[in-house]
């Protein structure tokens, strides 16, 4: 029996509340057991949200390797009562940590990066647009917490910080060579 790599990896994530953007740790990790995703913290889209990347997983083909998955949002300070409004700004940042888990993003490293973008069931992603003076405010607080520059997940002409562009990390999944991922996919439409 081969040796079983198991990962632990952490990002954070966003959502607009009231005129306001609330910052979410969610991290996530993968273990031995029963082999599926599990994902805690959204008091109404977990399920919604676990058969969605099941679905784009599986219509792309893509064989996971058989560990459980697990993705957790939040700590008890969160206000559910705001996840349940808006937790699928939250689908983006779960889908990356989900493929990064599994291995079909070779990204190993998410701990400074945040992001926000709601995912559709054809694979269509919608990014948050953040104002620059949001951009500016969740920067500081991201400065203070992670004591490092924050890289910001989004379209290419979200920001003048550091950033990887959703359209250069999902065009990562076109270089994975053992499963075949269809075109389509690896040129994931941005609203």
């Amino acid at each position: 029996m081969g040796i079983v790599a198991f990962m632990n990896i952490r990002i954070q994530g966003f959502y607009p509340y009231k005129g306001e953007i609330k910052l979410v740790d969610i991290f996530g990790y993968t273990t031995r057991g029963i082999p599926g995703l599990e994902i805690v913290g959204l008091p109404t889209w977990s399920k919604l949200i676990r058969e969605k990347f099941i679905y784009l997983t599986r219509t792309q083909n893509y064989k996971m390797p058989m560990k459980r998955y697990v993705l957790c949002v939040g700590e008890e300070s969160i206000d559910r009562d705001l996840l349940v409004e808006q937790g699928s700004w939250l689908e983006l940042p779960l889908l990356i940590l989900f493929w990064s888990l599994s291995g079909l993003l070779p990204i190993h490293r998410l701990e400074e990066c945040y992001c926000s973008g709601k995912v559709s069931i054809s694979g269509r992603i919608q990014v948050y647009n953040l104002t620059q003076q949001s951009l500016n405010h969740l920067e500081h607080q991201l400065l203070l917490k992670l004591r490092c520059r924050p890289k910001l997940i989004g379209r290419r002409d979200q920001s003048n910080y550091f950033s990887l562009s959703v359209e250069e990390l999902m065009g990562n999944l076109a270089g994975i060579t053992f499963p075949v991922i269809p075109l389509q996919m690896a040129k994931i439409l941005i609203r």
